[in-house]
């Protein structure tokens, strides 16, 4: 079965190098998923999960948005950031996540600051989805 290339890189670091079997990515619209031979694509990334497949393994982890180029053999993704699970502070994302919700709560807000809390809400709920998963995996084994 052939493989894709999948290079992951944040702002500060690259994150993942490997051949994967599959990749899905938060997009804008919704999930997509990318396998060997995909079309020739450039989307925009939300925050969410970055689910890698190799095997029978399953990475996911947590992008706060970005972009991908998408080729029939490599995919690259430039995240503004992207963690694994064993890298999120879960304590300082639930705290992130319960400021923001404060923030779209009050009365008198702009819409900037509205704007910037619900991002800051998706980055926070994407990465306490990934800690979750993770927690769940271990209670399992």
């Amino acid at each position: 079965m052939s493989k894709l290339i999948l290079e992951i890189i944040s702002l500060d670091k690259q994150v993942f190098n490997d051949e994967v079997d599959s990749v899905v990515l938060p997009t804008e619209e919704g999930e997509i998923g990318i396998l060997p031979k995909h079309i020739h694509l450039v989307t925009s990334l939300a925050p969410g999960e970055i689910k890698i497949r190799q095997g029978n393994e399953e990475t996911v982890l947590a992008c706060s948005g970005g972009f991908a180029q998408i080729n029939p053999d490599k995919a690259i993704v430039l995240a503004d950031a992207a963690e694994h699970a064993e890298e999120i502070d879960e304590q300082r994302a639930e705290e992130a996540m319960k400021k923001a919700r404060e923030t779209m709560a009050k009365k008198d807000i702009k819409k900037e600051e509205y704007a910037a809390a619900a991002a800051d809400l998706r980055r926070s709920l994407a990465r306490l989805k990934v800690v979750k998963k993770r927690k769940s995996k271990r209670a399992y084994r």
